[in-house]
């Protein structure tokens, strides 16, 4: 097999020019080229990327693509060409992309890239090798989210009727078959919704710096996993407590409650919290000496019935 060392990216127009907006070619090119270096932090392969003279022909887009293993880039290559290209089954939320992540799966996806990066420096890698890999790597959230953004963008170019992506050699030549992507199909690519699902940690605890002495929804502020933060208390129990002085606070106070995590993906693909909330605080410590809620004990009487098993005291 003839190692590919170049990715070309063609835009078919719905008309006879061989131009198009700079900013969405300059946006399309910043999301590819961020897919290229994700990949290739995945798989542990060292690239050069190197961008060429466009094409006409519609307008065609071709990176030269540089390391020290030429097997390496040409797979690489070919992974792109897949990722970029198969349309997703059924359409995409990251509700869905979440709740694939699980133990199993999670391990199904690191066993399929390490079988790859293993024969990485061999001449046998096979097309099911790859193809798995690529099913792997399409659950790679900054993958998806840059892939999004790429269909997005020209989703809302409306002079483009069509992209490709191909494997070329070093004399241009093609190495595997075109894969061609339709606008009728442009959607199902680009991610519906920001919103990942909310994380709650029964036992959070946070070292408390701000609370509020006073009535009405200010956020309070604290530390968390050794990030300051800022989070609504929705524990009217303990705000009562705070506001009639039963509970005080001094340097160092930690509640341990249950915290809710509201989160998003960004538009580079990385997971980052939205909003904190404390539904409910199980005690309050100062050093040694620790203060169980109302609450906190109803609470983990709860979950010890729900559970059947343990002692959370």
């Amino acid at each position: 097999m003839v190692n590919a060392t170049k990715l070309e990216l063609h835009y078919y127009f719905n008309d006879q020019s061989h131009s198009m907006d700079a900013h969405v070619r300059n946006k399309c090119e910043s999301e590819l080229l961020a897919i290229i270096h994700e990949i290739a932090l995945e798989f542990g392969v060292k690239l050069r990327i190197d961008s060429e003279a466009y094409k006409e022909g519609g307008l065609k887009d071709i990176w030269k693509l540089t390391g020290a293993n030429g097997n390496q880039i040409s797979i690489i290559i070919s992974l792109l060409t897949l990722v970029l290209s198969m349309v997703p089954s059924s359409d995409l939320e990251l509700d869905n992309l979440q709740k694939e992540e699980t133990k199993l799966n999670i391990q199904e996806r690191k066993l399929q890239i390490e079988k790859l990066k293993s024969e990485l420096s061999s001449q046998s890698v096979t097309y099911e090798t790859i193809s798995s890999a690529a099913d792997a790597i399409d659950k790679n959230l900054k993958v998806v989210t840059r892939r999004s953004n790429f269909y997005r963008t020209i989703s809302h170019c409306h002079k483009i009727k069509s992209v490709s992506f191909t494997s070329l050699d070093k004399d241009d030549k093609v190495t595997d078959k075109e894969k061609l992507v339709t606008i009728n199909n442009f959607h199902k690519f680009i991610l519906h919704s920001d919103i990942m699902p909310s994380l709650t940690y029964e036992r959070a605890r946070i070292e408390i710096i701000s609370p509020v002495l006073r009535m009405g929804d200010y956020k309070w502020r604290g530390v968390f996993e050794g990030e300051p933060i800022s989070f609504m208390m929705l524990d009217s129990d303990f705000k009562q407590d705070v506001l009639s002085q039963r509970i005080s606070f001094q340097n160092g106070s930690v509640i341990e409650c249950v915290l809710k995590v509201s989160r998003k993906i960004n538009e580079v693909g990385e997971v980052v919290p939205q909003s904190y909330i404390v539904e409910t605080v199980i005690e309050k410590i100062d050093g040694e000496t620790r203060l169980k809620t109302i609450q906190g004990k109803r609470y983990l009487l709860k979950k010890m019935a729900q559970y059947g098993q343990g002692n959370l005291f």
